[in-house]
């Protein structure tokens, strides 16, 4: 995808002509749009993938205390300490994330 990107600061026909257009484009820059059509939903699926491991790996643990607190609490409140505890590990991690979006992002050009 970054070959995508990169590609329209070396060819000058990239702001001019559809990089997809046979007519006009030449072979390079044809090619960097071709190539971008079958890894970009390669990275939308492995990106996917990651999701669900890592969705699976903090699911487990729930699901394991889950079991066993719902003999001893019933299920609605074993439900419930389950999502109170996911929520607060989630507003945990958010509140540990160091904050990236608070520097100087104004770009002029002049």
């Amino acid at each position: 995808m970054a070959l995508d990107h990169v590609c329209d600061y070396f060819h000058k026909d990239a702001f001019v002509y559809e990089p997809t257009d046979l007519i006009q484009t030449n072979v390079l820059l044809f090619f960097t749009r071709w190539i971008t059509h079958f890894c970009a939903p390669v990275f939308i699926f492995l990106a996917g993938i990651s999701a669900s491991l890592y969705g699976a790996a903090t699911f487990i643990p729930l699901s394991f205390i889950f079991k066993l607190l719902k003999p001893s609490l019933g299920l609605i409140n074993s439900a419930a300490l389950v999502v109170v505890a996911a929520f607060l590990i989630a507003a945990t991690s958010v509140y540990f994330t160091k904050e990236t979006f608070g520097r100087d992002l104004d770009f002029y050009e002049g």
